[in-house]
């Protein structure tokens, strides 16, 4: 009950309105060749502000191939070893959109995992922290020992510390196991108020447009 269901179109109608903000813009330069380039640049500043916070509630985190690939390299030279020590293995992970998950497992066969979280999709509090990532120690259905908490810090923080700044991404909102996205109902509002704004700029750069020709001096005859 606290989420807003929306269907793509309203997002959709915001970017429409961004597009003909664009062509209207496009139109105004097209019609003024004279116009100070200082105009344009503030032009594409005010679309990039536009642009910027919509972008950032239409998208969430997700993390890129260079976490596999990353991951599969340090396995590949067995660079975890000197931290597992022979009491314990690396028995697994999985990458996920916005999480990574790692498991070791020691002589007993008990298994212990740490989720290493992108900070904007993090909740709670965590039990260490990297350069991209918030670590998380699995307590269910057992807490990790002390021993084997360490350890799965230690291997969290040198996968942290291998990855690259390209690691963490923008992608579609929603969840893609369902046909129709889910937006929250700030994201109704805002997108209601974006696109009324971008409406209203663009008649005012079409009003401009209009108007500017008829400013203009008419020139020796």
């Amino acid at each position: 009950m606290g989420k807003w269901r929306s269907t793509p179109a309203t997002p959709v109608r915001c970017l429409a309105a961004l597009a003909c903000l664009a062509a209207v813009c496009a139109g105004t330069t097209a019609a003024q060749p004279t116009a100070p380039a200082v105009g344009e640049a503030r032009v594409a500043r005010l679309l990039r502000r536009l642009l910027e916070p919509l972008n950032q509630r239409l998208t969430v985190p997700c993390l890129t191939a260079d976490v596999s690939r990353v991951f599969d390299e340090l396995t590949a030279k067995d660079a975890f070893r000197d931290l597992l020590g022979t009491q314990f293995t690396l028995a697994g992970g999985g990458v996920y959109p916005d999480h990574i998950d790692l498991q070791i497992r020691d002589a007993g066969q008990h298994s212990s995992r740490i989720r290493l979280a992108v900070p904007e999709s993090a909740r709670g509090t965590p039990d260490g922290k990297g350069r991209h990532f918030l670590f998380y120690l699995e307590t269910a259905p057992v807490a990790p020992t002390a021993q084997a908490a360490s350890v799965l810090l230690a291997v969290a923080t040198l996968l942290d510390t291998s990855l690259p700044d390209t690691v963490v991404a923008r992608c579609g909102g929603g969840d893609p196991a369902v046909s129709e996205h889910r937006y929250p109902l700030a994201l109704a509002l805002v997108s209601a108020v974006a696109e009324a704004t971008i409406v209203l700029l663009a008649i005012l750069f079409g009003v401009r447009a209009i108007r500017a020709p008829l400013r203009s001096p008419s020139g020796p005859r």
